[in-house]
Parts: structure tokens; C-alpha cells; sequence
């Protein structure tokens, strides 16, 4: 059972994880397909991403990646479980939800998106090709460069 200083500093890595997508978007940095609009899009990447982060920086966690699909509107959504916390760092995108679902036990777009799919260990991102132009080690390197710089999500512009 993680402890509650551990939940704070995952929902920190949230913030900064988001905070370092919206900067990537406002200087044209392609950091996962559908970046260049995200929130709006860019989910998927942008889960997988922080997933990855979280498991290397917390290994005693037990993260998984939900593919949620959508069946009336034919459309799908990602999100990053930790334990039993859910973080959906592009949720706001959709009516009705104001911000990013960063640590909490649900999330209301699960009713939504009531077909899921959990994906585990090395499918989350060792496994994933996100295609040439988006490099993963590339794109790490821009994250871990841009988390270095403290509080990142406090600062805009």
C-alpha cells in the first residue's frame, strides 16, 4: 500500500508531466501523436509517457494504462491507473470536466468509456512503437529536461 507522501509526489509528477505537454504544444515540440492539439488529443501518448515516468521513479507501484472506448461515439480515451488512483492528465478536453483527474479513486468519464482495456509492464511503453517521427528517447529526454526545472506547472508563458 503506497503511503500518502508517495500519492502527493505522483500527483506532483502529474502536474509537471502536464504543465511539460502544454509547453511542448505552445513551442511546436512533437512530443506523441496529437500533441500539437493536446489536450484535445494526444491521450494516448501522453499516458504512456507519465506511466512510464511513474514506474521508473516509483517501481513499487503498480501502474496500468486503460484504453477506454466509447462504442456510441466511436471514440477512445487513455488514462494511467497507480495503485488504485486514477490520473487522466488529458480529462478536461471533455464537457464537464474542468481539470485533470490527478489522484483520485475514479474517474467520471469511466462511465463513458465503459469498455476498457488494461495494459501492463512492458506493453505500456517498452512495447509501443509511437511511429519514427515521435522517438521515444527524444521525447524523454524533452520531459526529463523540462521536469528538472522546478515547479514547472506553476509557471505559464
Amino acid at each position: 500500500m503506497r503511503t500518502q507522501p508517495m500519492t502527493a509526489n505522483i500527483i506532483e509528477l502529474a502536474k509537471e508531466m502536464r504543465a511539460t505537454y502544454e509547453r511542448g504544444r505552445e513551442e511546436g515540440v512533437g512530443l506523441f501523436i496529437g500533441s500539437f492539439r493536446f489536450p484535445l488529443s494526444g491521450s494516448e501518448g501522453a499516458s504512456r509517457y507519465f506511466a512510464y515516468m511513474v514506474m521508473t521513479r516509483y517501481p513499487e507501484c503498480r501502474v496500468r494504462l486503460v484504453k477506454g472506448y466509447d462504442q456510441l461515439r466511436l471514440e477512445q480515451h487513455f488514462w494511467v491507473v497507480v495503485d488504485d488512483r486514477v490520473y487522466d492528465l488529458a480529462s478536461d478536453r471533455f464537457d464537464g470536466m474542468s481539470a485533470p483527474v490527478m489522484g483520485e479513486s475514479d474517474t467520471p468519464l469511466s462511465a463513458r468509456f465503459s469498455e476498457r482495456r488494461f495494459i501492463d509492464g512492458d506493453a505500456i511503453f517498452e512495447n509501443w512503437h509511437p511511429g519514427e517521427r515521435f522517438q521515444k528517447a527524444r521525447v524523454l529526454r524533452y520531459i526529463n529536461h523540462r521536469l528538472a526545472q522546478p515547479h514547472l506547472h506553476l509557471v505559464k508563458g
